[in-house]
């Protein structure tokens, strides 16, 4: 058996500006506005954009060609001039992420977390502590730890009794218990093995 959380959350940035700790709340009216007069200055159209939903900008492809416009060209503007909005702090284009490689920070979460299919045009990263969405309560989805770092707990035969701090992945989870059963991982499987779970005397044909 195991037990985790698919995310966390951040302390509501009303409750963290009163203890004077930096946080925001991201207007998405605002954004939409600021875009709207962005794509105007530099192409002459305030309508570029399709939609925006979970710091991602996604752009009206019928629009861009009707134009004749290069829709990497204006990604690239967009990315470029969104940081100038307060409450963002990186922005990049899905042509980016497709074609260079982030292998740590905050980048490397948000290029695990990008579908060629489904994700937007450009993806924002707001500063720590933003929240896009009312005053009351909080919510999730940024790739900061707050909304990342979760318990997971392992528990039964096979399983070695400890606490452990280390930082592991959730896709290590599926190995590990494939591990246990003794069974083949699941077809695409690319986590490690978390050994320190593994109780070796009881089961000592455990890999690795």
């Amino acid at each position: 058996l195991f037990l985790t959380a698919d995310h966390a959350a951040v302390h509501s940035p009303a409750y963290l500006q009163s203890l004077k700790i930096p946080a925001h709340y991201l207007n998405v009216e605002k954004l939409k506005t600021f875009l709207s007069e962005t794509t105007k200055r530099y192409f002459n159209s305030s309508d570029l954009i399709e939609s925006i939903s979970n710091y991602q900008i996604f752009l009206n492809k019928e629009k861009l060609e009707s134009l004749g416009l290069d829709i990497h060209v204006v990604a690239q503007k967009l990315a470029d001039e969104v940081i100038n909005f307060d409450q963002i702090y990186k922005a990049v284009t899905a042509k980016t992420l497709q074609t260079t490689h982030f292998s740590s920070g905050i980048l490397n979460s948000l290029q695990n977390g990008y579908n060629q299919k489904f994700s937007g045009d450009i993806l924002m990263i707001p500063y720590p502590a933003t929240l896009i969405r009312g005053r009351k309560g909080t919510s999730h989805g940024s790739g900061y730890s707050y909304d990342t770092h979760v318990p997971v707990i392992f528990y039964g035969n096979g399983i070695k009794k400890g606490v452990s701090s280390k930082r592991y992945n959730i896709t290590d989870i599926a190995p590990t218990i494939a591990n246990l059963l003794d069974i083949e991982a699941p077809n695409a499987t690319n986590g490690i093995v978390i050994e320190e779970v593994l109780n070796k005397k009881t089961h000592p044909n455990l890999l690795p």
